[in-house]
């Protein structure tokens, strides 16, 4: 599947692929003497089934059925692509609705059903794939069924951290957006506190489930505050307390508290506290390397402005600024990632002690030359400033020309927008709509399009001339770009030649129904003989008769098609073939085969008149 998806399906040979290659998937989804496709296959499929716009329920409930049977076997990025695959697909039921919708109800029915119950790893990763489906109406029913089987967890058997972590990390996320329940909550965050016990020595473990600890607290927070301070402290207690230095050169501490840079103050807060009681000074910052000093200044940065009295307030100021200072010294010999001065800005900016603007000035200085770099993540972290933003917007606007991408330039003009309206420069303005003339990517473009839709509403009418006139600019490159882009990926087979296919998948799942019900051996062999026989050896029966005699129509552009069923309506204007469309009998009698025929010669007449009556005018 993966192969096929970025072909020039239009090309010479391509149709009998395009035939093989649904039939064999036919035959792995409907028949269960053929193994069940791999999770990679599975969770593209909707790509090519979108792609060639096909049409067929049969085939696409048993993609469902797959799916239901083998979904914990999917990694959480395979999930992921599967939901919103499916959700871009273009299938409608007539009772089972949008695709996602039955493919949902495939997931939920494998929920409940009463088989293996599914392992807590697996309901993370489902749990966080469905939340990445736009579309919260059509994830709801699945969040629902995940949150009653967290619910139904044996908290007793999660003994392990490989368990108890991902089960925590579902519950928190459903807390938050399926409303789980405090009283189902707590327990796991005990759990989860008692593995971290069980699991010393195994620093593996730690390393690879930490972070998720980490982002459940921050989720579960709010919900239970008692439970979440305890976990964190068994957490901080497991990674060990050997100074400042030697804790952020552990991997699983220095990815522990990476993840805490999004986690609420108040908990950053006894985060920090916890984690370097008496290595979290001045003189324990000099002995830290640039990358340890980054991630401890994401945990410190805004905390002086938070912290619970006035004494602790200037003691944490003056790690921040030692922070500050060990990065901003460490650019002088290998330059650090943007992303570093933009947080030392940031956190310099916050401070209100002596020096504190010049270190804010200085981290400006070093961005120097490295605007290049910036992301609009970037961007938006330098206008966090609770300082003077004005200079962040006059350093952005001398250095717009050398920005990487048009978001970046975005996120500059959106988070200087005030409601006294943009000090952009006219030749900032210029300089943007260049930019987008000159994009060719679609998906960028894309992104900028949405970008500006999500402009804060009420600035302004200059804000809002402003934000129209760019929208406008990439909605029209956006088009350009469609337009002029390369066709393989677009290009499909006829739709004529699509139905065909259809039709033969349906005759193979009907022979295989025959193989399945045969009374006899024999029949069974003969039916999957014929099943299992290469396409160009099979003869393709006609649709309405049992001889080989096609019907004819009596008429010229009105001829039997035998893949689609029914009669083809074609007419030839200037040299080249214009489809009326097809009509299909309801069945197989001789009077249903001659109203479409009457119907087909309808539709012939009024295409000659429409196209040859314009031609002559």
């Amino acid at each position: 599947v993966e192969t096929a998806l970025p072909l020039p399906m239009r090309d010479a040979g391509a149709e009998r692929a395009v035939k093989r290659l649904v039939l064999a998937l036919s035959r792995h989804l409907e028949s269960a003497d053929y193994p069940d496709l791999a999770p990679s296959d599975l969770a593209q499929l909707p790509l090519l089934l979108q792609r060639l716009q096909l049409q067929d329920h049969a085939l696409f409930d048993g993609f469902c059925a797959a799916c239901g049977r083998s979904w914990s076997k999917f990694t959480k990025e395979q999930l992921s692509l599967l939901l919103r695959s499916t959700e871009d697909y273009g299938l409608l039921h007539p009772t089972g609705g949008p695709a996602l919708a039955r493919l949902v109800a495939a997931l939920r029915g494998d929920l409940a059903g009463s088989g293996e119950a599914p392992r807590p790893s697996d309901l993370d990763a489902l749990t966080r794939a469905a939340l990445d489906v736009r579309a919260s109406g059509l994830r709801a029913p699945l969040l629902e069924s995940l949150r009653a089987k967290v619910e139904a967890l044996d908290v007793a058997s999660l003994t392990d951290l490989s368990a108890a972590a991902p089960a925590l990390h579902a519950a928190a996320e459903l807390g938050a957006s399926a409303g789980l329940s405090p009283a189902t909550l707590e327990p796991l965050l005990e759990a989860a506190r008692a593995a971290l016990g069980r699991s010393a020595g195994d620093d593996d473990a730690l390393d690879e489930h930490g972070a998720s600890i980490v982002r459940a607290c921050s989720r579960a927070y709010r919900s239970a505050p008692s439970a979440t301070e305890a976990l964190l402290d068994a957490l901080l207690e497991r990674l060990g307390t050997g100074g400042l230095a030697s804790l952020l050169d552990a991997p699983a501490a220095r990815h522990s508290l990476a993840a805490g840079r999004g986690v609420p103050g108040a908990l950053r807060l006894r985060l920090a506290e916890r984690a370097a009681p008496g290595g979290a000074s001045k003189e324990a910052v000099p002995g830290l390397r640039p990358e340890a000093a980054t991630i401890w200044l994401g945990l410190l940065h805004d905390l002086p402005s938070i912290a619970p009295s006035t004494a602790r307030s200037a003691e944490l100021s003056v790690v921040v600024a030692a922070l500050v200072e060990r990065i901003l010294a460490a650019s002088q010999d290998a330059p650090p990632p943007p992303s570093a001065l933009c947080l030392a800005f940031l956190a310099a900016s916050g401070l209100r002690s002596e020096g504190a603007a010049d270190l804010a000035e200085r981290a400006l200085q070093a961005l120097d030359g490295q605007w290049s770099r910036l992301r609009a993540s970037d961007v938006q972290v330098l206008f966090r400033t609770t300082g003077d933003a004005k200079e962040v917007a006059r350093r952005a606007y001398a250095n717009f020309g050398q920005l990487a991408d048009v978001r970046t330039m975005l996120a500059v003009l959106k988070a200087d927008v005030g409601e006294g309206g943009s000090s952009a420069p006219p030749a900032a303005k210029e300089r943007l709509l260049k930019s987008i003339a000159l994009v060719s990517s679609s998906k960028e473009l894309s992104a900028a399009e949405a970008a500006l839709r999500q402009w804060p509403a009420g600035l302004g009418e200059e804000a809002e001339a402003l934000r129209r006139e760019l929208l406008t600019a990439a909605r029209a490159r956006l088009f350009e770009a469609r337009v002029s882009a390369p066709l393989a990926g677009g290009k499909r087979p006829p739709r004529g030649f699509l139905l065909y296919v259809q039709a033969c998948a349906e005759r193979a799942r009907a022979a295989l129904q025959a193989c399945i019900e045969a009374p006899s051996r024999e029949a069974a062999a003969a039916a999957s003989e014929a099943l299992t026989a290469p396409a160009a050896a099979v003869p393709v029966a006609p649709v309405m008769k049992e001889s080989n005699d096609e019907p004819d129509s009596g008429a010229r552009g009105v001829a039997w098609h035998r893949g689609v069923g029914g009669w083809e309506v074609k007419v030839e204007v200037q040299g080249r073939k214009v489809l009326g469309g097809y009509f299909k009998p309801l069945d197989k009698s001789t009077e249903e085969v001659e109203r479409a025929r009457v119907a087909a010669l309808e539709c012939h007449r009024s295409l000659e008149f429409k196209h040859y009556h314009r031609i002559s005018a």
